[in-house]
């Protein structure tokens, strides 16, 4: 007779569970802000809760289970080069609290990148996945959508924003850019029709989400995410189709005050953000030509701001503006190269399981949706970024996964 579910799984069946159970859990928490948007959950620290229970398991899963825990080769190691990097910048940083509140975030994306290549084994696992985040990033969409047709907290008085991280739009809008391509995904590879309109919908608000937010370089980023979802399918027909949808879709209802917007992109004389990035980028040169090898220290580039910014660029302090060169301002070339390398090894694994029969279609749209959120992050740079690093982990994990070509019928806890 077969035995029931809970008397065959071992204690490390047990905790590879509880560990893609708390990833889920995290994916939530991290992209609906529920901690705040409903403020009585506040008081679990449901993202931190989620993300100790995901380590838990895969600590569990490891010791007792007949599985190693997974460091990701290549990969792992870059990662744990540049949080080393980071910590140790406390040393020389010329702030040194904020290198080590930097050290310690580095910290946090890292476990959960590493959870990640540790819990999502199978293509079950990594299709739910991409379907937790889509459908996650939904409430904040509709979030900002609702306070733009309301008139509610809007930045400047035409952006729309959300709640915590995404009270910055172009946050926001990258959040955003990051969930379209993994929404299409489920269009064309959706099992169902109700599904599948269930995630045209996901897709359509969280495009609306990046208009109203007027985010130049979100809507660039839509723009790359959309394009390279379409040109990594076999079936690119399908994909240049969906990707003419949203297009034609957002011609048709986006707003005029974003295309008067997304137009100053060619008049940044005239534009105080855009004068700020330039201003920026100004700083990170003088850091870079100063302090190549070390930097000024992780998480010290707005304390550099008073040391290294031109006189016309005044004295409020602007971040990086661009996720690559954050690290080289801050850690110098060391960390820059790092972190370039960690990325592009990324990329390039999920490029390259893209034809895999199970693991590729889902693998282009993390490839996608990370081509979407570093090119809203050559403008807009947010490093650490836990969305970014997520996909990053999800680009590890679908090649990994694809050299052991599991079956798509696994169960949702197979160990």
């Amino acid at each position: 007779m077969e035995l029931p579910v809970t008397e065959r799984l071992g204690v490390g069946d047990v905790g590879d569970s509880l560990a893609f159970v708390g990833l889920i859990a995290f994916a939530i928490a991290a992209y609906t802000s529920i901690a705040i948007w409903i403020p009585a959950t506040a008081v679990a620290r449901p993202a931190l809760a989620a993300s100790l229970l995901a380590a838990a398991g895969v600590a569990l899963s490891a010791v007792a289970g007949p599985r190693r825990l997974r460091l990701d080769g290549l990969r792992g190691a870059l990662l744990v080069a540049f949080w080393v990097l980071t910590a140790a910048s406390i040393l020389w940083s010329i702030a040194p609290e904020a290198s080590q509140t930097a050290a310690e975030d580095i910290g946090k994306e890292g476990l959960i990148y590493l959870v990640i290549v540790n819990a999502v084994r199978d293509p079950v696992r990594l299709r739910r996945t991409l379907a937790v985040l889509a459908g996650a990033a939904a409430v904040p969409a509709i979030g900002c959508v609702s306070n733009y047709w309301r008139g509610l907290d809007l930045l400047g008085g035409t952006r729309a924003r959300w709640v915590g991280i995404f009270q910055d739009p172009n946050h926001l809008a990258m959040a955003l850019t990051s969930a379209v391509p993994l929404a299409l995904f489920f269009v064309l590879e959706g099992p169902g029709l109700v599904r599948r309109l269930v995630a045209g919908a996901v897709a359509a608000v969280a495009v609306a989400g990046v208009v109203v937010t007027q985010s130049r370089g979100g809507a660039v980023g839509l723009g790359a995410a959309v394009l390279a979802f379409a040109l990594l399918r076999r079936q690119k027909g399908r994909g240049l189709v969906a990707a003419f949808a949203l297009a034609a879709g957002l011609l048709a209802f986006a707003p005029a005050a974003f295309w008067r917007r997304t137009e100053t992109l060619a008049d940044y004389q005239t534009d105080v953000s855009a004068l700020g990035r330039i201003h920026a980028w100004q700083v990170l040169y003088r850091v870079a030509t100063d302090r190549p090898l070390s930097g000024v220290g992780a998480g010290a580039f707005l304390a550099a701001w008073p040391v290294y910014a031109p006189i016309e660029a005044g004295q409020h302090a602007f971040v990086t503006h661009n996720v690559f060169l954050q690290p080289l301002a801050e850690l110098g070339l060391p960390g820059f190269l790092l972190f370039l390398a960690l990325v592009s090894s990324c990329l390039a694994g999920a490029f390259r399981v893209r034809a895999d029969t199970d693991v590729g279609p889902a693998a282009g749209a993390v490839l996608a949706a990370l081509v979407g959120n570093l090119v809203c992050q050559l403008s807009s740079g947010y490093s650490p970024n836990t969305f970014l690093f997520m996909l990053l982990g999800l680009a590890g994990a679908a090649e990994l996964m694809a050299q052991r070509a599991p079956r798509l019928d696994a169960p949702l806890f197979a160990p």
